[in-house]
């Protein structure tokens, strides 16, 4: 603001203190991440260690290094894409070590899959750090540089001396002035830090490139020889306290009698024609001799006891290691050290080395797992899925097209009138004081006549009825179907003074039949002239069909028949292949008709009146099922879906079968072990596949896969695909997974 001379801080004010965890929180980064296609330092860090590593990197940034950090964001995500893809395309991976790094989730993936892609990699470590079994093992053997163990000089030059090597020329832009690592890399010192990650105690005892370190390497030297010195001098006075123990127990014929050593009696006689003393026991040279051997005897076995629970520890050590595994690389690594270091034994190391020489099943290839854990199915149809080439539409079908454009029978089809025959015959009233008579007429239904087109009428009025002159005539005509062909017809009528005499179509009752306004409602739209293609799924019109039940049987059939005949040209990509019932009801369509039918057989019904029953039945249940479409849409959005999941380590199955989860608060629904398939009688066969896991059907010391992807997520995408209102009509995930492809069969 105005008159403002200097800044302070929150934190600078009196009787105000700020917590570290505040002031983590309000931590400002220091630079914009690297966002540019120049190689580029990825640094992994904890975000508690910010103030400090922000300092850093700092420093790393004005000279000239390009670098890639989250800048303290907290990812809303275990795992954010974008974080995923910077460390894929860095030139480096740089991690500040921590205890608080080394406890991050975040890190630790970062990390793995830093590994995974084989990025060069250097750790500095900000203070002693005690990695987890999983990070030990694969961090153990990287460069790494002691921060908290050398001077800053010292520390600044091993850390350029290590980014200049592992990023190589081009690897920063060289700062205007002064060039820090120009000044850094000319400070001579005296100790190589840039090992991998050691024990404090042996850190110190790391050669120099040039060199030994004098002072250090004659310390150490110095402290061998004071440890021996102290052991030759326990031992001398544990042999000498020994010697007057075991002379005290002596007896007085000469001999040393039950010792106990670990339950274990020894009893040291004395040999006959031996020189004894004036009590009787025997001489001092032989005594000591025979005491000597059974110090070494305890010792060894003393020795054997520490031994024995220093590789009780280790076994139980490499046991934990197994069950901290967080990948299935690491599960595996720590399964073969285990077996080279015989941390199992028997039953348990034949169940390790059975599911070791399995491996190959679960090794991360997602498409080969999708293809055995998610689909059942041709290998085939498998591909066509992940190419995009299984639908319910071709981009082109200017075939289909033409097949149902230029049919003149679905043409002329969409002008079926339905009308009402009647037959008329007048009737004179004489009535008094009227001058003449008057007529009425009685009107008879005769019979429905199916017309193409409307009825066309004409009125004569130069014909005279012979009664009764100037009586007009209407002639009515129109082209019917009869006797299997298309014929004219006319009918004529006379009226007069209110009767009527004749035969005639009452033309207000006609009507355009349902099968006219299916193929001008439903079918024409469908059909794009322009571009000489179709609009929409034909399994719609399908459905459309099956479900109109106004619709003749017999039309209904040959419809039917006709557009199956279409689809089934390129039947996977109208998705024929999707919907499990489309090819099982043609078959059953024409285990009906047996012979083919006409389009219209369904004006003339009366030869084929012995399957009009049954086409009706069977028109009646398809009704009331799902419909073919929503199923092929429901059916293609889920498989393209699975097509694209990925897997993961989620955990393994212990020695007793029970299963040991990553997540232990939210188990995964979905996982997938070895176990032994089975036969007809439930009997396990010697073959060891992937498999769902049930709870008892896994081998020992499996493994456990889980998919990446929310499979809920897939299954409500496709139920909003396949555009539904009845939501249970397509099972449970359980029933889905895996897919069971069945082809239409």
């Amino acid at each position: 603001f105005d008159g403002c001379i200097d800044w302070t801080t929150v934190s600078n004010l009196p009787g105000i203190v700020i917590s570290e965890e505040q002031r983590r929180q309000h931590l400002v980064p220091p630079f914009e991440a690297y966002t540019g296609t120049r190689p580029y330092v990825f640094v992994s860090y904890a975000h508690k260690d910010g103030e400090l590593v922000f300092r850093e990197i700092r420093k790393l940034h004005e000279a000239g290094y390009r670098i890639w950090y989250d800048e303290g964001i907290n990812p809303g995500n275990d795992w954010p894409e974008h974080i995923a893809k910077a460390v894929i395309d860095c030139d480096l991976f740089l991690m500040f070590t921590s205890p608080r790094s080394a406890a991050s989730e975040n890190c630790r993936n970062e990390v793995n899959l830093a590994l995974n892609r084989k990025k060069p990699f250097l750790a500095v470590y900000l203070e002693e750090t005690k990695l987890p079994p999983g990070l030990e093992l694969r961090m153990g053997d990287l460069q790494a540089i002691h921060k908290f163990r050398m001077p800053d000089t010292t520390y600044r030059k091993k850390l350029f001396t290590g980014l200049e090597n592992l990023l190589g020329e081009g690897g920063r832009d060289l700062p205007e002035g002064e060039d820090p690592v120009a000044a850094a890399l000319a400070i001579e010192i005296v100790a190589d830090y840039l090992t991998s990650p050691v024990a404090a105690d042996d850190a110190d005892a790391l050669p120099d490139s040039g060199g030994h370190h004098p002072t250090k390497s004659n310390a150490k030297w110095i402290m061998i020889g004071l440890g021996t010195a102290c052991c030759i001098v326990f031992l001398f006075f544990f042999q000498k306290n020994m010697l007057q123990h075991y002379k005290s127990d002596a007896s007085a014929e000469g001999q040393i009698q039950e010792l106990s050593l670990n339950d274990a009696s020894v009893s040291q006689p004395v040999d006959e024609g031996e020189e004894t003393g004036e009590d009787g026991s025997a001489k001092d040279s032989n005594e000591s001799l025979d005491i000597d051997g059974l110090i070494e005897e305890r010792i060894k076995k003393e020795m054997g006891k520490l031994r024995a629970a220093t590789e009780k520890e280790r076994v139980k050590r490499i046991q934990e290691m197994v069950n901290e595994a967080t990948s299935i690389e690491i599960y595996f690594a720590t399964l073969d050290l285990a077996k080279k270091e015989g941390a199992y034994q028997e039953a348990d190391l034949l169940a390790v080395q059975k599911v070791s020489a399995n491996r190959n099943l679960v090794a991360n290839d997602p498409e080969r797992l999708c293809r055995k854990l998610l689909f059942h199915g041709p290998d085939e149809m498998w591909e066509k899925i992940k190419a995009g080439k299984v639908g319910v539409r071709p981009s082109r079908s200017q075939s289909e097209y033409k097949a149902l454009a230029i049919d003149e029978k679905f043409f002329h089809l969409r002008e079926i009138w339905r009308n009402k025959l009647y037959r008329f015959v007048d009737q004179a009233l004489q009535i008094p004081k009227l001058n003449g008579d008057i007529y009425i007429y009685k009107s008879t239904y005769e019979q429905d006549i199916l017309s193409f087109g409307r009825i066309r009428e004409e009125k004569d009025d130069g014909k005279a009825d012979p009664r009764k002159p100037k009586a007009p005539t209407i002639l009515q005509t129109a082209e019917i179907f009869s006797n299997g062909q298309r014929q004219d017809v006319s009918w004529s009528s006379t009226h007069f003074k209110g009767g009527i005499r004749g035969r005639m179509i009452m033309l207000e009752e006609s009507v355009l039949t349902p099968e006219s306004q299916f193929v001008q409602e439903q079918l024409e739209p469908l059909l794009d002239s322009e571009e000489s293609s179709i609009r929409s799924p034909l399994l719609d019109l399908l459905d459309a069909l099956v479900r109109n039940q106004e619709l003749s049987p017999l039309f209904k059939a040959y419809v039917h028949g006709a557009l199956c005949e279409v689809m089934l040209v390129r039947g996977d990509e109208w998705g024929l292949a999707l919907s499990l019932r489309v090819i099982r009801d043609y078959d059953s369509l024409r285990a009906i008709v047996k012979e083919r039918l006409e389009l219209t057989d369904w004006m003339n019904p009366a030869p084929r009146e012995a399957i009009l029953g049954q086409l009706a039945f069977f028109y009646q249940e398809m009704g009331t099922r799902k419909r073919y479409a929503e199923e092929a849409k429901f059916n293609l959005s889920f498989l393209r879906d699975l097509s694209t999941a990925t897997f993961r380590y989620a955990g393994h199955v212990d020695k007793s079968g029970r299963p040991s989860y990553l997540e232990k608060d939210e188990p995964p629904i979905f996982t997938w072990c070895m176990g032994h398939e089975l036969d007809l009688d439930g009997q396990a066969e010697a073959e060891v596949t992937l498999q769902r896991f049930k709870g008892e059907n896994a081998l020992p010391f499996s493994p456990l896969l889980t998919i990446n992807e929310d499979l809920l997520d897939f299954f409500e995408k496709a139920l909003d695909q396949s555009g539904t209102e009845n939501f249970t009509g397509f099972g449970s995930l359980d029933d889905l997974v895996p897919f069971r492809y069945s082809g239409g069969e």
